[in-house]
């Protein structure tokens, strides 16, 4: 899913479902943030990951929650990753799904992938999703009330 497709799925949720976008989210990021954000992790995240924060903002989306850039945020990604770092491994945290899981992105060489992988709590282990990147993992968690 690309980002035109993404906007235009989002677009017909927020018109047939405005209440799922009530609860309090982030403002959008700036660009300066998620580079500071990137610099501190030192990897660079996925162009997905920044063009969804810097249109959408970040924290509750919906049926989902996305880390934020912002420190000050109440899902700070950069917070949520330090005090992860036993599971983290080569990944960068960006959600969760409330039940002790995560979800993130793989990072090699200082930069991630666009492909999305679950950190099971049970497992204490890491595996592929079907998600190809944050739009399609979005759209299939998020917004969906399945």
């Amino acid at each position: 899913m690309n980002f035109q497709e993404f906007s235009n799925l989002v677009a017909n949720k927020m018109r047939t479902n405005p209440i799922w976008f009530q609860l309090e989210s982030d403002s959008p990021s700036s660009r300066e943030e998620i580079s500071q954000l990137e610099a501190n992790i030192g990897a660079q995240l996925p162009d997905e990951y920044k063009q969804f924060t810097t249109k959408y903002g970040s924290g509750y989306f919906a049926f989902g929650i996305v880390y934020s850039p912002s420190l000050s945020s109440a899902f700070p990604l950069e917070k949520k990753n330090l005090t992860n770092q036993a599971i983290r491994k080569n990944y960068i945290i960006f959600s969760e799904n409330g039940s002790g899981d995560y979800y993130g992105f793989r990072s090699t060489e200082e930069k991630c992938s666009s492909e999305v992988f679950l950190w099971d709590h049970e497992s204490e282990e890491w595996s592929e999703t079907e998600h190809f990147n944050l739009f399609a993992f979005l759209a299939s968690t998020a917004l969906n009330n399945r």
